[in-house]
């Protein structure tokens, strides 16, 4: 069972040369920059739910959305802050204690989730802004609501799927930060693919991250299409102000002749 880097969709692996390939001013940018992001989430999500806003239902997708990068940042800052915890000589150790691997599993695949399920809603929250100018039933935030549940739902077999794949396995060596071989005692613990799981497990990731790429080639679809609606919009305002003004204009020439003759 050969050692398998672990392809996060999210592009953050905690695999083969994880602490050595990504500079160290970028973990240190995550760790004290997520947590500000963290609070501007929360007084986002905050804002979301004001009783005026519960019933629109693009609201409704931007709760749900604050909700997933709520998720996001806390399992990518996490991990980053357990990294910092780390001995001086296991800082650039591929492997982990039991548990530092497991949350690393856990939190890749809640990253996958939220990539997956956010890419999705911004498509979901452009639909409804098109079609709900001509039906209401694209302006209810409860059918907004269960819809993002079941987006949620299924954008949770991308995650779960991933980390069911992977199997923990002890290791008594690790390169340190200049590559030289360090026996480890106690032993510690990697991430492996057997070798019956590989090929499930490359298929199941490319498709997933076509599956979280589809909504790339929509945004500019949506885009495009919402910015006719913007200007058929104006164009038609345009057209019902100016027949109003020429409705009025008879009206009070009337009135004049009227006020002249009495």
């Amino acid at each position: 069972m050969p050692f398998i880097n672990i392809q996060w969709l999210s592009g953050q692996t905690p695999g083969y040369n994880y602490q050595t390939t990504i500079p160290d001013v970028i973990f240190k940018t995550n760790l004290y920059c997520l947590p500000l992001a963290l609070l501007f989430n929360i007084f986002h999500f905050k804002t979301l739910i004001r009783p005026n806003l519960r019933f629109s239902a693009i609201y409704t997708f931007h709760s749900f959305l604050a909700v997933s990068n709520f998720s996001y940042i806390l399992s990518s800052w996490y991990p980053t802050f357990l990294h910092f915890m780390r001995a001086e000589n296991e800082y650039c150790y591929r492997s982990y204690t039991y548990s530092g691997i497991q949350i690393q599993l856990i939190a890749g695949g809640i990253r996958d989730f939220s990539t997956i399920f956010s890419s999705w809603l911004i498509c979901y929250m452009g639909l409804y802004t098109c079609l709900g100018r001509f039906w209401n039933i694209f302006k209810s935030a409860k059918i907004a609501f269960w819809n993002s549940v079941v987006v949620m739902v299924l954008s949770c077999f991308g995650g779960i799927t991933l980390w069911s794949k992977h199997e923990v396995a002890e290791v008594t060596t690790d390169m340190d930060c200049f590559s030289i071989p360090r026996s480890l005692n106690p032993p510690r613990y990697q991430a492996i693919i057997p070798d019956d799981y590989l090929p499930m497990y490359q298929m199941i990731l490319g498709l997933i991250r076509n599956v979280k790429l589809v909504p790339l080639y929509i945004y500019p679809v949506w885009l495009v299409i919402i910015l006719c609606f913007m200007i058929s919009e104006k164009y038609r305002d345009a057209a019902n102000f100016f027949e109003r003004m020429i409705q009025i204009e008879p009206a009070e020439e009337i009135n004049m002749a009227v006020v002249r003759t009495d």
